[in-house]
């Protein structure tokens, strides 16, 4: 029913040419990504914009892109060349969907469009390319980092409530999420699970709205991830957690736990949390690491599994092991050497300057 309306949007947009109404921007794209474009021009308001297959007229428009996926080399990359038969057109030569598309939004940037926020975005008066911008094109844009999103976390920011932690049978915001990560070149976008699911018809509830949602993230070409707690007792932001029970073999309580966010669920990776000011034996907090990695990766073996180094220099939170004074979290480096340290730096700190008693660390 989507697809419907934006294609009605997109035909009226076109036919709206033939009464002096002319199209903003048109997009060219190949037919795989037709419906890529229609939502990505979907969250953009403002003046009439179109996006037709690649063996469609093009309409009359202010300006012109076409987008060819005939650039290898590299993922995730791009090259925007101006057409050499329209001076108001360019270009996007693109390896991958996600490449197609970050060279897009680098075009809307360059005639003064803004994606600053999921749920506004910037569309000026009078789109006018921008000369600077122009003298850096014709240049590979390539990532220079693996993995480049968004971690959403529950308390802050609370615009992603409604989108990702409230199921409901419209997912426009979380869509809006997505397209925002996509159109400031991330490939990722990553929430957390809350213990609310653990109510059985609540819990149904949310495996239908995330697997849709996870869906909807694949279409645009992003990874999609979800964080958790393993231990109850330090999740202090009633995260969903694997292990309450500090008497019950913690084997039997991350068996029970784990099914809920993993069946019907196919995230791309999973992110243990260990809470925020609470220690634990070394050895334990090691094995059960080792073994929620180990039922995690035989429920979901697709799956990357990354755990999050947090900080804090409270005494409670040091250990001794190995000869070592550490902060508990990174005891991490003694798990399994397949899970990938995901580091929790401050609130922008570097790692020299002063970091002004935040989580009591001094530097």
């Amino acid at each position: 029913m989507r697809r419907a309306f934006v294609a009605a949007l997109m035909v009226a947009a076109v036919g709206a040419c033939g009464d002096g109404t002319q199209v903003a921007i048109a997009i060219s794209a190949p037919p795989e990504l037709v419906s890529t474009f229609d939502e990505f021009v979907e969250f953009i308001p403002g003046p009439r914009l179109a996006v037709v297959g690649a063996d469609d007229a093009m309409p009359a428009a202010g300006y012109r892109i076409e987008v060819a996926t005939d650039l290898g080399g590299c993922t995730e990359c791009y090259r925007i060349e101006p057409m050499a038969t329209d001076a108001r057109g360019w270009v996007v030569h693109a390896s991958d969907r996600l490449g197609a598309q970050y060279g897009v939004a680098e075009v809307f940037e360059l005639l003064g469009y803004r994606f600053r926020h999921p749920f506004d975005t910037y569309v000026p008066a009078r789109p006018t390319p921008d000369a600077a911008g122009l003298a850096r094109l014709r240049t590979v844009r390539a990532p220079a980092m693996r993995v480049r999103g968004l971690h959403l976390h529950t308390l802050h920011p609370i615009e992603a409530e409604y989108a990702l932690w409230e199921t409901s049978s419209d997912d426009r915001r979380a869509r809006q999420i997505f397209d925002w990560t996509v159109k400031n070149r991330g490939n990722f976008v990553q929430w957390v699970a809350m213990d609310d699911i653990l109510e059985p018809t609540r819990g149904d509830a949310w495996t239908a709205a995330a697997s849709g949602q996870i869906e909807a993230a694949h279409r645009r070409g992003l990874e999609v991830g979800l964080a958790f707690q393993i231990f109850g007792q330090s999740s202090l932001q009633h995260g969903y957690d694997l292990i309450d029970d500090l008497d019950r073999p913690f084997a039997e309580q991350i068996a029970e736990r784990l099914p809920r966010i993993t069946d019907g669920v196919p995230f791309d990776t999973y992110e243990m949390s260990f809470g925020e000011f609470f220690g634990a034996d070394p050895a334990t907090f090691i094995a059960t690491v080792d073994e929620t990695y180990r039922q995690l990766t035989a429920r979901s073996p697709q799956a990357e599994v990354t755990a999050v180094i947090h900080v804090g220099d409270s005494p409670e939170q040091h250990v001794t092991y190995m000869g070592e004074d550490l902060i508990y979290y990174f005891l991490v480096k003694f798990a399994d050497p397949r899970i990938v340290p995901q580091v929790h730096t401050t609130m922008y700190y570097d790692l020299f300057e002063d970091a002004g008693g935040a989580y009591h660390h001094e530097e």
